[in-house]
């Protein structure tokens, strides 16, 4: 069991060696809204109305060495992040909060694959799971929300 336990590592962290390491410096990223099912219409044209400030990001981000998705959400560790593949991760956040009307859940998955060591791709779906009462409000159909977008992760230089 042993051997088998040190070989069984031994492959794990060779796969995880091939990985491709993202360069550190200054990384721009936009967001791009997909699709959204069982969601009110006012919030779907708030997100398909964003503003570019509020769809894109800037910043310097110092990637360790081995790469670790963690860095992109400032080591949050509400983001649970696993390898899922060769520069493939996938995390995992659950948001809760106290309405008047009953709590208000949130769910967020995300997938992050990383292209080259200055492109990164990321898929995200938001499930909003939102209570009775405000359900009854907002004329929907459902108590739960969907939402899809992507982001690209783009290296711009030191």
């Amino acid at each position: 069991m042993r051997k088998f336990l040190v070989v069984a590592l031994s492959i794990w962290a060779s796969a995880a060696a091939a990985d491709i390491q993202p360069r550190s410096g200054q990384w721009a990223g936009v967001y791009n809204f997909v699709d959204a099912a069982g969601c009110p219409a006012q919030m779907v044209a708030q997100m398909q109305a964003a503003p570019p400030q509020m769809r894109s990001y800037t910043a310097r981000i110092d990637f360790p060495d081995p790469f670790d998705p963690r860095t992109l959400q400032q080591y949050d560790a509400s983001f649970l992040w696993r390898r899922v593949g060769p520069d493939v991760w996938a995390a995992t956040h659950t948001q809760a909060e106290d309405t008047g009307m009953g709590r208000l859940t949130t769910v967020s998955n995300f997938t992050l694959r990383v292209l080259s060591d200055t492109q990164m791709h990321q898929d995200a779906e938001l499930i909003l799971q939102f209570p009775p009462q405000l359900v009854a409000m907002l004329g929907m159909d459902s108590e739960t929300c969907v939402t899809r977008s992507q982001i690209q992760h783009a290296y711009q230089g030191e």
